[in-house]
Formats: C-alpha cells, sequence, structure tokens
C-alpha cells in the first residue's frame, strides 16, 4: 500500500503540490519552451534557423592580413552589406536569422565565420574550440550569444581543438568527423563521444592541410547525394564513409570556380536545393545535372577575401528532423 503524502508538508518539501518533473532534456528543447528549439540531424533537411555575425564596419585594418587568414584586404562595410543582403535572402525563405554584431573593440575578425563555431544537436549546442591564435577567444562569444537566444550549450571543448565545420551529419544518427589542422585527435574524440551519448555513429576521416575544414571537401545535398572534392580524399575514406551510408557521390573537379570562387561552399536550404555564391556557371551546370535547384545566389567576394564562403558564415540552429523521432 502506498503512503499517502502528508497533507501539512509544504510543497517545498515534496508534500502535496510537488510536481514531478518528467520531460527529458532533449522534450524541453524540442517544445521550445523552457528552451530555443535547436538542433539537426542531417545536413539537407528544411533549414529553420541560422546565427550569422557581422562585422564593425568600424573595425580597424589589421597589420599583417595574412596574420589574421584572411586571403587579401577587405573592406568591412562592403562584408557588411554582404553579408546584411544573404540574411535578407535566407529570411525570405523562411528562414529565422539570430544576428550577432561582432563587438567593435578588440576585432575578431573570423568571427564571421559562424559554422566553425558550434555544432547543433536536438540537446544543444557543442561549442568548438577553434585551432589558431587568432580565432582564439570566439568560443566566449558564441556561449554568450547562443546562451542569450535560449539555445542550450551541450558541451564546450575542453583540451584539444574543433572547428564544426569539420562535422557533418551525412544522415540522421551518423555524424563524419574530420580530423586535420583544425579539429586534432583530442577534439575530434571529445565530439565523437557526444555523438554516441547522443545515439548515433561516429566516423573520423582525414583532412588534408591544403584545404581548411571537411566542409571545404564534402557537401551533403540530400539524403541520397553529395558533393565530393575526391583529389582532397586520396585515401577514399570520406567516400567510403558516404557509401557505406547509401549515398551517391558526385565528384566536383578541380576547377577555379571551387579552388578560388568558393563555389562549393554552398548552403542547402532543403534537399537538392542550395544556395550559391553569384556568377559561377560551370558550378551552377554541375549542380543542375547532378538534380540540384539553385534557389538563389548572392555576392560573397568580400566573404571570400576573408578565407571562407556562404556555408562557413551560416552557423547551424535549427534543421527539421530528418530521422524518426
Amino acid at each position: 500500500m502506498t503512503a499517502r503524502p502528508d497533507p501539512g508538508v509544504p510543497a517545498a518539501y515534496h508534500g502535496p503540490g510537488w510536481s514531478v518533473r518528467t520531460r527529458t532534456h532533449q522534450d524541453d528543447v524540442a517544445h521550445g519552451e523552457v528552451w530555443a528549439r535547436t538542433g539537426a540531424d542531417s545536413e539537407w533537411a528544411p533549414l529553420r534557423r541560422v546565427m550569422l555575425t557581422l562585422p564593425d564596419p568600424r573595425w580597424s585594418p589589421p597589420a599583417d592580413w595574412n596574420a589574421i587568414q584572411y586571403l587579401a584586404p577587405v573592406a568591412f562595410g562592403d562584408l557588411h552589406r554582404e553579408l546584411s543582403a544573404y540574411a535578407d535572402l535566407l529570411a525570405g525563405c523562411g528562414v529565422q536569422i539570430d544576428v550577432q554584431q561582432a563587438p567593435a573593440d578588440g576585432p575578431h575578425y573570423n568571427a564571421v565565420f559562424a559554422r566553425d563555431q558550434f555544432l547543433a544537436t536536438y540537446a544543444g549546442a557543442v561549442v568548438a574550440r577553434m585551432a589558431s591564435t587568432c580565432r582564439r577567444g570566439e568560443e566566449r562569444l558564441i556561449s554568450a550569444r547562443l546562451t542569450a537566444q535560449g539555445h542550450p550549450v551541450l558541451r564546450t571543448i575542453s583540451g584539444g581543438c574543433f572547428e564544426a565545420a569539420d562535422a557533418l551529419w551525412v544522415r540522421p544518427g551518423r555524424l563524419l568527423i574530420g580530423q586535420g589542422r583544425r579539429t586534432d585527435a583530442e577534439g575530434a574524440r571529445q565530439v565523437a563521444a557526444v555523438a554516441r551519448d547522443l545515439g548515433a555513429e561516429a566516423t573520423v576521416v582525414p583532412v588534408p592541410s591544403a584545404v581548411q575544414h571537411l566542409l571545404g571537401i564534402v557537401q551533403v545535398v540530400g539524403p541520397d547525394l553529395a558533393l565530393l572534392r575526391k583529389q582532397h580524399d586520396p585515401s577514399g575514406r570520406i567516400e567510403a564513409a558516404l557509401t557505406a551510408s547509401a549515398i551517391r557521390v558526385v565528384e566536383v573537379p578541380e576547377h577555379p570556380e571551387i579552388v578560388c570562387g568558393q563555389a562549393m561552399n554552398l548552403v542547402t536550404l532543403d534537399a537538392r536545393t542550395v544556395v550559391i555564391p553569384r556568377d559561377r556557371p560551370a558550378m551552377s551546370q554541375l549542380l543542375a545535372a547532378a538534380g540540384i535547384e539553385v534557389h538563389a545566389t548572392v555576392p560573397a567576394e568580400s566573404l571570400i577575401r576573408c578565407g571562407g564562403g556562404l556555408a562557413c558564415a551560416t552557423g547551424i540552429l535549427l534543421r527539421d528532423r530528418a530521422g524518426a523521432g
């Protein structure tokens, strides 16, 4: 026989009125009441919410552009306008935009590359630990921004390095992690542990030093389709991981639009529907032949001078679930 609560005991001491919490943390995130809805389990399900970081037009130019990992000098006012136009385009596609204004003092020049700073899961964000000294401190900025917007931080990488453009949800339940100059063995180990805790598989593949991140080699644009720069997969391990997930690979040649024009640095709005940089006819033709719709193109020349592209600038906060659950 179950004892009845003593009606004289207050709820503060677990008497009548005490209400036991039954929802899981992931339920809380999914319902969007305690936390903002956050997460992704694919690279291609409908895109719902992103983080974009705008530079301060008043930033002073650095003494050495190469030291901040830029490819060429940039007018920060032009970069601000370019990213603002991109934000407007995404908003017009129904994507919710969390805009972060980078601080004017002590400029974090690479903070515009929000994709590198966190990995979204349906239990919260995994905050990166940047690999280069000039990006040190971005972790603190993005952590503050995520929590200010209500997004839970599931884990912060501590020890080693991890940049989130080295992690791709190739399908629900499978995370592909690139290990190279931006994500080392310890960073990859910690991210793989997060994936396993969430019930997902994690596969680590090599990223050669000639590219920055795994995202620069492969883009998964649908449940059964990926774009791959095979020249940067000499071991074949990336292609093997995609094939093991029943994903057909379309080879992307080392065309100037790819190597210099960041044409593969694209953003997937929905399965086989993408946004790419403007004036990339060869890439547009390749995508059309593969059955991929270019929904829109946008100027990205200033962003490319910074050493990245559209995908690098787009911090993925929320996609629809591609898997069950």
